[in-house]
C-alpha cells in the first residue's frame, strides 16, 4: 500500500483586468507517507503581470453523507496541526513575474514510535495580482484547496472498507451510495466492466471517501457503455497510497 513517486504539477493561470479570472491545475492531492518522504509541484505564472503567492493550510471536516461541515477558521487551523507537525514545506510566500514559475516542495517528517495514523489537511495557495484601475487599487486573486494526506503506515494496519449500497440501474445511467467504514481515507475512480471482465470506461474519476463519511450518493452516466456494463468497480489510485478495489453488479 505504497505510492509511487510522483511529480504534482499544476499551472495557475490568471487572466487581465477585462476578463474572467481562471485556473488550470492537474494534481489532485498531495500525499505523503515512509515510502514517498517527499513531493513538489509548479506554480507557473502565465499572466502578463507579476504575482504575489501565499501558501496556508485549514481543514474540511465531512457529515454522514459526505456534506461539508461548518467550521471557523480557528478549528480548521487546530483540526490541520497534526498533519502540518508532520510534513515541512518551502516556500511560505513568493513573488513571480511574468512567465515565471516556482516550486513548491513538501517533506515527510515522521513521529519516532508514533501509532499508524492518517493526518490531513487542505493547502491552499493565494495568487494575486495588484493594478490600478479608475483611481482604486485592484486585487483579482484565485484560490486553490488542495488536500494534503500523511500517512504512517507502517504495519499496514489502516484499512479502508467501501461497498455500494441501494444501486440501481436506469437506461443509460446507474444510482448508488458508496458506504465507508475504517481508519484511512480512499481516492479512486468509478469503472464500468462487461460480463468478460474487460473495462470499458472510468464514469466518475477522484472521488474521495473519507472515514467521518457514513456515505456518499453519486450518480453516473454510463453512455454508449450502458448496455455492455454489468459490473462497476471502485478502484483506488495508487499514486496517493491505496491498491484496493470494490465491486457491484447491475
Amino acid at each position: 500500500m505504497r505510492a509511487n513517486v510522483l511529480l504534482l504539477t499544476f499551472i495557475t493561470s490568471i487572466l487581465n483586468a477585462q476578463s474572467a479570472i481562471a485556473a488550470s491545475l492537474s494534481t489532485y492531492r498531495i500525499y505523503l507517507d515512509e515510502s514517498k518522504r517527499s513531493d513538489k509541484f509548479i506554480v507557473h505564472n502565465r499572466n502578463s503581470a507579476e504575482e504575489q503567492c501565499n501558501v496556508d493550510f485549514g481543514y474540511r471536516a465531512y457529515l454522514d453523507k459526505g456534506q461539508v461541515k461548518k467550521l471557523t477558521r480557528e478549528e480548521e487551523r487546530q483540526l490541520a496541526q497534526p498533519a502540518l507537525e508532520r510534513v515541512r514545506y518551502s516556500p511560505k510566500s513568493f513573488t513571480l513575474k511574468p512567465g515565471a514559475y516556482q516550486y513548491i516542495a513538501f517533506k515527510y517528517r515522521p513521529k519516532i514510535g508514533e501509532d499508524s495514523s492518517e493526518n490531513r489537511s487542505y493547502m491552499y495557495l493565494r495568487c494575486a495580482k495588484t493594478e490600478k484601475k479608475q483611481g482604486a487599487l485592484v486585487v483579482p486573486s484565485i484560490v486553490h484547496s488542495i488536500p494534503l494526506i500523511v500517512r504512517n503506515d507502517r504495519k499496514d494496519s489502516l484499512q479502508v472498507d467501501v461497498k455500494f449500497e441501494n444501486v440501481q440501474k436506469f437506461r443509460k445511467s446507474a444510482s448508488f451510495d458508496l458506504t465507508v467504514s475504517g481508519t484511512r481515507s480512499a481516492f479512486g475512480d468509478i469503472v464500468a466492466i462487461d460480463k468478460a471482465g474487460k473495462e470499458l470506461a472510468v464514469v466518475q474519476s477522484n472521488v474521495s471517501l473519507y472515514p467521518e463519511m457514513k456515505s456518499r450518493s453519486l450518480s453516473v452516466n454510463l453512455g454508449r457503455y450502458a448496455d455492455d456494463t454489468v459490473r462497476l468497480m471502485y478502484r483506488e489510485n495508487r499514486n496517493y497510497g491505496g491498491t484496493e478495489t470494490f465491486y457491484v453488479d447491475l
